[in-house]
């Protein structure tokens, strides 16, 4: 009978050894879940987006770089950038869905509808609501460069070393 009560505490989530189920996704599932639409809203403000994303630090320059190269649809830059932060966030490790927020609040700093859209979407798959994270700073992440392909290795200004797969 004893057993059963302690069950039932350990599965009520009361008791500190298990502190009950949690709340939002993971943030890499999150961003891979959207994917494809965030990437045809980035497509429409490709500059911008890439700007302030590397403005607060959250892509590195090359990819910042790399949506204004000649040749290439919108739509596929975007979706190169969207890969960016799913690698970034990725390499995040332990701060992921402090990126992920991060990167929502950039988005909305921007003030586009559909990028708005997006970036509280996730939020609320995280299990935050949009408005309670503005007043966060921004922490920059290490830089996972991407360039044509093979991999590299990069040296970030707070003196972390790290080799990365590139895209081509």
């Amino acid at each position: 009978m004893l057993n059963l009560i302690f069950l039932l505490l350990l599965l009520s989530g009361d008791v500190e050894l298990n502190p009950g189920p949690l709340t939002g996704q993971d943030p890499r599932d999150i961003l891979r879940e959207k994917s494809f639409s965030l990437s045809q809203a980035i497509s429409n403000n490709l500059a911008q987006v890439a700007g302030i994303l590397h403005e607060k630090k959250l892509i590195p320059q090359q990819a910042k770089a790399n949506v204004s190269i000649l040749g290439v649809q919108d739509y596929e830059k975007a979706s190169r950038l969207v890969g960016v932060l799913e690698m970034q966030l990725s390499a995040s490790d332990g701060n992921r869905q402090k990126y992920l927020i991060d990167v929502c609040n950039a988005l909305n700093e921007l003030k586009d509808t559909k990028l708005t859209e997006h970036a509280n979407a996730m939020l609320k798959a995280l299990g935050i609501s949009s408005g309670s994270t503005q007043r966060e700073r921004i922490v920059p992440m290490p830089a996972v460069p991407i360039t044509s392909g093979g991999i590299e290795e990069t040296d970030h200004p707070n003196g972390c070393q790290g080799a990365t797969a590139t895209q081509s």
